[in-house]
């Protein structure tokens, strides 16, 4: 637990963290072979090469760097998302500089209450949820000369304050009632007996990979379609465990 928690940014690393990534690793090879073993004798072994495979030509894009903002951050204004926005790419790129996890620098919340105008850059010093090195006259100019940037941008943009809800009609409502009725319905007699067999078959781990809920609802919400879950196995034992249970799925293959 030490050597796991020290600072593994120090450059060089001791002795100990040295020894730690080595013996960290020393065991994987005869673990791999043991665990093939089993998956042959499961009779899911292709079920591994398969996952092998699709991650070996998985290629990952870069992250966009210019848009932090979460779902819950487009609740806000347009004028508060701009700003919150900026001070975020701000908070990345000194975490970048100093080395550091972004939200061990600065905390969201903080700087969602400044933006929120709940709390003022001008009390810098005071100010609860930042790492100790930056409370200093330098990084409290540094910040202010961002937030005032963000502000004036956002104003000159014309950026609305406002929060924009648009009211649903009764006839709106009753439409969105009647297909959240309808979802828990196919849930409960289409998909819900089939995560129960596959966990009979897999075990809940691998049924959870394999089907879990949000993947049931991209599926009933029409995000995906079972051809469009990439490896075959999947989609096979899904289709298999739905013919054995007589039960039909062929509106979302």
């Amino acid at each position: 637990k030490e050597l796991q928690t020290s600072n593994w940014g120090v450059r060089p690393l001791t002795i100990p963290q040295l020894k730690y990534s080595v013996d960290d690793v020393i065991y994987l090879l005869k673990l791999k072979r043991e665990l093939e073993k089993e998956a042959k004798e499961k009779g899911i072994y292709g079920w591994l090469q398969e996952e092998s495979r699709y991650i070996d030509d998985v290629a990952y894009e870069p992250a966009n760097t210019e848009d932090f903002l979460s779902k819950d951050d487009r609740k806000l204004s347009d004028y508060h998302q701009f700003v919150l926005n900026e001070l975020l790419k701000y908070r990345d790129r000194l975490a970048q500089k100093l080395k550091k996890p972004s939200n061990s620098v600065l905390l969201k919340t903080l700087l969602l209450s400044i933006t929120m105008e709940e709390e003022t850059p001008e009390n810098w010093e005071h100010l609860k949820g930042m790492i100790y090195s930056i409370k200093n006259a330098q990084y409290k100019e540094e910040f202010l000369n961002l937030y005032n940037y963000a502000v004036a941008e956002a104003n000159n943009r014309e950026l609305s304050r406002l929060i924009i809800k648009n009211a649903l009609s009764k006839e709106e409502r009753a439409a969105i009632s009647a297909q959240r009725a309808h979802i828990d319905e196919v849930k409960a007699t289409v998909f819900a007996p089939i995560q129960e067999a596959m966990i009979a078959r897999c075990g809940s781990f691998a049924a959870r990979y394999i089907l879990s809920n949000a993947r049931v609802n991209d599926i009933l919400h029409h995000i995906l379609r079972m051809r469009d879950i990439k490896l075959a196995y999947k989609r096979n034992l899904i289709i298999d465990l739905a013919a054995e249970l007589n039960v039909d799925i062929t509106p979302y293959l």
